[in-house]
């Protein structure tokens, strides 16, 4: 997966699913994964690339910059991805303002902040 897939999944997703966001209700925690009071589960845009299996509780309150055991066993999907750049993505992911229909033009601007420079990065790798 390059950077530019990862960001253009994340952001597609989220558009049409803002209310998927693994985030608390005031918007200030971020979940890996969140078990709603109606069975609903909801991931945020890194912990939907990381399988049942590989889950587990330690790495939640832990930026992808610090979890506890290699991101390449917890997501393979996602291990040739530059963590800055997924951290990234997770403050894009985070911030609920953001995501609100009124804000769209302040997404669109932060997306493409974030395609410039998965595009530099990913040209970066194939050099």
């Amino acid at each position: 997966m390059t950077h530019e897939d990862f960001l253009n999944d994340m952001y597609c997703y989220y558009s049409m699913n803002p209310h998927m966001r693994a985030v608390s209700d005031n918007g200030r925690n971020c979940f890996y994964r969140q078990n709603c009071a109606d069975g609903v589960i909801k991931k945020c845009a890194i912990g939907r690339h990381i399988s049942d299996e590989k889950y587990t509780d330690a790495i939640e309150n832990s930026g992808v910059d610090i979890f506890p055991c290699p991101l390449d066993e917890l997501a393979p999907s996602l291990s040739k991805l530059k963590t800055s750049f997924l951290r990234n993505v997770q403050i894009f992911h985070d911030d609920s303002d953001i995501w609100l229909p009124h804000r769209i033009d302040a997404r669109v601007r932060y997306y493409h902040k974030l395609l410039n420079i998965s595009k530099d990065l990913d040209n970066e790798s194939t050099r």
